[in-house]
């Protein structure tokens, strides 16, 4: 799993800049969809060279003022590693995403200053993970977001 993690990460290193960048004109929700479709593919070309698999399972989107958060419960399974990738419109300037185990413990974060975060993690046994999004930098009253969790599963 590790090594599949770390062969993932290497690739997709560069992911913020290569996201399509949608017209003004577009709407916000697709701003979102397009950048997350964007990142699942990247995953997906990257898990395909290292002979593994990567599944989109969830997506949460929601709309968040600037400095708020909001938090959702996801499943995994045993053995198995995940990504958790997030995006939000044109209006933000700052998405991060903490992952927290049962205990409350971060398992893994991105806090970066970047509105496109991406972490790599495993599971070590089936367990519920909180993962939390907290938005910063948003230019208007609100921004849309949007959060995925895709397992990565070698072949």
């Amino acid at each position: 799993m590790a090594r599949l993690l770390k062969y993932i990460a290497t690739s997709t290193a560069a992911l913020a800049l290569i996201l399509p960048v949608s017209s003004a004109a577009e709407p916000y929700v697709e701003v979102v969809h397009d950048q997350l479709d964007a990142m699942l593919a990247q995953l997906e070309s990257s898990a395909e060279e290292a002979d593994a698999t990567a599944i989109s399972l969830e997506t949460f989107e929601d709309l968040l003022a600037s400095d708020t958060g909001h938090s959702y419960e996801v499943s995994t399974e045993a053995e198995s590693s995940y990504a958790v990738v997030g995006a939000c419109d044109t209006d933000c300037g700052d998405l991060d995403i903490i992952i927290t185990n049962a205990a409350g413990e971060t398992v893994a974060a991105d806090e970066t200053e970047s509105d496109v975060p991406v972490i790599l993690f495993d599971s070590e046994e089936a367990a519920t993970y909180t993962v939390t999004a907290n938005l910063y930098n948003c230019a208007a009253d609100t921004c849309y977001y949007g959060v995925r969790l895709i397992q990565l599963q070698a072949d």
